[in-house]
């Protein structure tokens, strides 16, 4: 151990490995109860994918429409606290896009949003509940780039945009399914590679 008291950093690879095993059994632990509770509840779980072809461009649509909001009242100021939050790199772009869909809407949608729906009793407050904690999860991200979060404008946007996002994609889940929400998710996370070709 060094003489300061600290010990010396993981490595980076362990690091990754047991980050991706506990979101891995967060997100097993998560779609198991979500698929309990979201029958028990009258959610549609995974939703109709034959219905999905028609839905794409209210989905497409909605992405868009989200993207534009979080470009201009968010992503615009953020890139120059924080570069690397917005890759160029397509495959990067892709894996995120991907974890977004995937992972998170496993958790946030079909995990917790069932969860609260069933003990709610109510659809609408366990989106607003759901939408809620994906605020609180955004405050990570601040720390996870070594900003102290404040409470300035990028803070206060930030928490705003999750919490609406949430709404948006626990609307979607709980109406059409978790296909559409992670369709959602993913269509928009295309905002990064329009980004990256500005």
């Amino acid at each position: 151990m060094p003489e300061s008291g600290y010990a010396a950093p993981p490595d980076p690879t362990s690091l990754i490995l047991s980050q991706l095993a506990v979101v891995l059994g967060l997100s097993f632990i998560c779609s198991t109860s979500g698929i309990y509770y979201s029958g028990r509840s009258g959610l549609p779980g995974l939703g109709d994918p034959r219905k999905l072809p028609r839905a794409l461009p209210k989905l497409a649509l909605t992405a868009a429409v989200m993207g534009v909001f979080s470009y201009f009242l968010f992503d615009r100021h953020f890139i120059s606290i924080s570069p690397a939050s917005y890759p160029e790199n397509i495959h990067y772009i892709l894996s995120v896009a991907l974890k977004n869909a995937v992972t998170e809407e496993v958790i946030l949608r079909l995990g917790i949003t069932s969860l609260a729906v069933a003990l709610l009793g109510s659809r609408r407050y366990g989106v607003i509940l759901s939408a809620l904690i994906t605020a609180l999860f955004s405050l990570r991200y601040s720390s996870f780039i070594g900003e102290t979060p404040v409470l300035n404008y990028i803070f206060i946007t930030q928490v705003s945009l999750a919490f609406l996002s949430g709404l948006v994609t626990g609307y979607f889940f709980v109406t059409k399914g978790l296909i559409f929400s992670m369709t959602l998710r993913f269509i928009l996370s295309g905002k990064l590679l329009v980004m990256a070709l500005l």
